[in-house]
Order: C-alpha cells, then structure tokens, then sequence
C-alpha cells in the first residue's frame, strides 16, 4: 500500500470519527516523514496519470464519538521541476491556528497535474466534538435546567437559580453594597415624607392663633344608579314571545304540518279534519319550564276550538277552578320516563284563530307560575272573540 493510500485512509478515519485529531495528525506526520525519507514511492500507473490518487470526496457520516473537527487542508502539490527531486506535500493550514507544515520535493518526473485535497466547504457536516479548552455547556446547568413556558418557579433545575446566574466574577453578580444604600434611600425617602405632612399639618389644616379654622366641604353626592330594562321580545303576529331560549318563531302550512309534524298525532288529526290551513308556533325554554304558543287558522275557528278542547280529554285533561283567568283553563299530569310532567293548557278563539298556551315543567308551582304570567300577557296582547 502506498503512503497516499495511506493517508487517504487516514482522513477516512478522522471523517468517520474513529480517530482522534490528535492521533489524525501524528499518524499523517509519520506518513509523511516515511514518503520525505523514501520509504514509500508513489507509482506509475501510465504516462497520463499522476503520482496522486483520484481526490475523494467527503461523505456525511454518522460519527460514532464527538471529535474534533480538523481546521487544516492538506493541499498535494507536484509543480514543474527538473528530474532529482522528491515530491513536494505542502500543508496549508485553513483560517485556523498555525499548524505544521511539511514539504516534500519531488525528484522526477515531468510537471503532472495538481491535486488538491480541500476540507468540507462551509454547509457540509464534520463530526461534531467539543473544542479542546473550552468547557461543554453553559452556566453551570445541570438536566433539565430550565423551565416550560407553563412552569412556575418549581419547575426549573435544582442547579438553576440556586443564587442567582453561575458566578463568572464578582464584578458581573455581586450585590454586596446595593442592599445599604438602597436602605439609605429608602430612609431618607421616609424622613422627607414625614417632613413634608408635618408641614401641612401645622401650616394649613391646623388652625392658626386668632384666625378661623379652614372649612372642609366633607359631603359627597349620591351615587346615581342606571336601572336598564331589557326590551321584550316582538310579538310573532297573534302571539307573544315570552322571554327565554327560543329557536325562533315557526309558521307551517297544512302539507308542513302532515309532513314534519311539529304536534301529537291526535291533534293533527284535529287540525286536518277542521280544515286547518296554517299554524304558528312559538316555543321558549326557561329555567327547565316549556311554553308552547300556538296559533291555528282555520274557516271556523269556533268548531275547531270545541273540537280541541273535548280531544284532550282523553289524555287526562280536567278544567282547572284554581286559575281565575276569563277563559278555561286545564291541567294534566303525565310521565315522561322516570319524571312526572305537570301540564297547563288553555284554548280560545279569535275571528279567524284558535289560540293555545301551553306550559309544562316537572316542578308544578314553576309551571302554574309561568302559565299565569304568560296567558295574562296574552290574553292583554290578542284578546278572545
């Protein structure tokens, strides 16, 4: 093996990071003092060629220990010479500290092309290692010294604010002298204080000798409050809408109300046979109490409303006497799974409507509560024929 494959297998070595730089650059001397001395010659491979290897590139590898990344180029010159000499490597060092420079002359042999071997351009990986000198981290930290951007004071490191910063000098950190003088201040800061309210004290609010004492206007003025009154929803045509959660108003026509059948079956069956042509509905949710305002059009709003109020018989409906109200009123009690539902529903009609105010909560006193109120403002805003 010549002492350019040699060296070439060097480099690969301190590329992969299986050396060292120190043992890189005692190795490569050695080499290069056995080519000076004529132990190694480098051969003839044809009249075109060169004494040199083809150059190698360098290849991004995964090191298998830090090292240091070598800050030299080794630059392989064989310039025109006459016959007798030796080859000449010439070391270079690349904007680094100084390196040794070794030179060999070559000895024969016409001028032959120039070889140069370049270090990795700047971008290319060298295999990471700590420069010699210099410590590995920064401050002192020790693992998981610092904190999340959620942490709280508990979570940073314990080598981390355990006096403040690592001391790097007594002139960068040293507190020593501030905490007096800022004592002093503060002091002198108080004296003037007190001074200065002693003075007023004496010269203004303390009466003088002869003289009437100052007058202080100690009364304050009422503070005036602002009472805002939330404005009530506007009404849906014939019906109010009781204030609360709604979906909004709805009106259905009578293929609507066949089709989504927003009722009970048997009251669309009523509304079908009466020859309903249109309903609206207004439906609100307060505090777990449902109010249902209905309002169906029809030629002759008196039988439909005879035809409703003696359908919901069946379904546990009696008149109720403890509602004073100038139409009836009618309650029901009914189980909706493990609840029982208490139900209050009043009817009357109008020139072209029937009228319906429904309440139902499973507390009874919240829904007869809510039905009073929402049937006397009804019956204030479309009154009964």
């Amino acid at each position: 093996m010549t002492w350019q494959e040699q060296l070439r297998q060097l480099d690969e070595a301190l590329a992969a990071g299986k050396i060292s730089a120190e043992d890189y650059r005692r190795q490569r001397d050695e080499l290069l003092s056995t080519a000076q001395s004529g132990g190694a010659q480098a051969p003839q491979t044809g009249p075109n060629s060169g004494p040199f290897p083809e150059p190698f590139r360098w290849s991004a590898q995964a090191p298998s220990a830090p090292q240091q990344p070598t800050s030299e180029s080794t630059q392989f010159l064989r310039p025109a010479t006459p016959p007798g000499e030796a080859d000449r490597t010439q070391v270079v060092p690349n904007a680094g500290p100084p390196a040794d420079r070794t030179q060999v002359v070559p000895n024969a042999g016409p001028p032959a092309d120039r070889t140069q071997v370049v270090g990795p351009q700047q971008g290319q990986p060298w295999p990471p290692g700590p420069q010699q000198g210099q410590p590995q981290g920064g401050w002192n930290q020790g693992p998981d010294s610092y904190s999340p951007p959620w942490g709280g004071d508990a979570d940073f490191g314990a080598n981390q604010w355990s006096g403040g910063f690592s001391a790097q000098g007594p002139e960068v950190f040293d507190e020593s002298g501030k905490s007096g003088k800022g004592k002093i201040i503060a002091v002198v800061a108080a004296v003037v204080v007190l001074l200065a309210a002693a003075g007023v004290y004496f010269f203004v609010i303390k009466p003088g000798s002869g003289g009437d004492p100052v007058a202080t206007d100690t009364s304050t003025a009422a503070p005036t409050t602002t009472t805002t009154t939330k404005k009530k929803p506007d009404p849906f045509g014939s019906l109010i809408v009781p204030e609360g959660r709604t979906s909004g108003p709805k009106t259905y026509d009578a293929d609507q109300l066949a089709t989504t059948k927003p009722l009970p079956t048997p009251d669309l069956l009523v509304l079908k046979q009466a020859g309903t042509t249109e309903a609206r509905s207004v439906v609100v949710v307060e505090n777990e109490v449902t109010t249902s305002m209905w309002a169906f059009k029809s030629a002759d709003p008196a039988a439909l409303l005879t035809a409703l109020e003696t359908d919901q018989k069946r379904f546990g409906f009696a008149e109720d006497p403890a509602i004073e109200s100038s139409v009836p009123v009618y309650k029901s009690t009914q189980t909706s799974g493990a609840k029982t539902i208490t139900v209050f529903r009043s009817h009357y009609a109008t020139d072209t409507e029937v009228i319906r105010v429904e309440v139902f909560a499973a507390n009874e006193a919240d829904a007869k509560a809510r039905f009073e109120a929402v049937l006397t403002e009804q019956l204030d805003h479309q009154a009964p024929q």
